[in-house]
């Protein structure tokens, strides 16, 4: 869990960077979590990236599967940059 929430923020920072944002852009988070009992570790590394940040509206599903087996977390942001 604690290496694709990594790999899952990572490339949203990544994304943002090439679109001249960054994390203190996003407006809103889901997480789809095939499995609760990894909420603790989901919360860390999201607080890891988000610190010294406001946190951003959150949302957090647990769903029976995601897109390849062995997911075990996806996560979608909404950015928002002012004119």
């Amino acid at each position: 869990m604690e290496a694709q929430a990594r790999y899952a923020y990572d490339r949203i920072v990544a994304i943002l960077e090439n679109n001249d944002a960054g994390l203190g852009h996003v407006a809103r988070v889901v997480a789809y979590l095939t499995d609760m009992r990894h909420k603790d570790i989901y919360e860390r590394v999201q607080g890891e990236y988000f610190a010294g940040l406001d946190r951003p509206v959150h949302s957090l599903v647990e769903v029976s599967a995601l897109a390849w087996p062995g997911m075990l977390v996806e996560v979608e942001v909404t950015a928002v940059r002012p004119h």
